[in-house]
């Protein structure tokens, strides 16, 4: 993946993602969903003896679908969602008007399990 590109997300579902930052335990990106676009349920698995931790930061909000949906959240609020993509199962309904932007910031801690 190339920083500031614009690449198919690797979930397929028409969501498109662009790289801002990389580190050797974070990761940013800037992701988009047109309408139609959507993420099917799933599961990030972490590197074994890694926790990992995600923030989405709504920016555009459709005017219709594209919901975040997840099985549990660290914080969940209006437009900020924090959660562990290594545990909990998440997805994106289907966008059906306008158009969803988000920041989405990943990073791993050391430990593995809860927490």
């Amino acid at each position: 993946m190339k920083l500031f590109r614009w690449e198919g997300g690797r979930q397929a579902g028409g969501y498109e993602k662009m790289q801002l930052a990389k580190g050797p335990r974070f990761d940013l990106f800037m992701i988009r969903y047109r309408c139609g676009a959507s993420v099917a349920p799933h599961v990030d698995p972490a590197p074994p003896g890694w926790r990992h931790f995600r923030a989405n930061l709504m920016l555009r909000a459709p005017r219709r679908g594209g919901r975040l949906a997840l099985d549990k959240a660290i914080y969940a609020g209006r437009r900020l969602t924090i959660f562990r993509p290594d545990q909990n199962t998440h997805w994106v309904t289907t966008v059906e008007e306008g158009s969803r932007l988000m920041l989405s910031l990943g990073w791993l801690r050391p430990g593995g399990g809860q927490g």
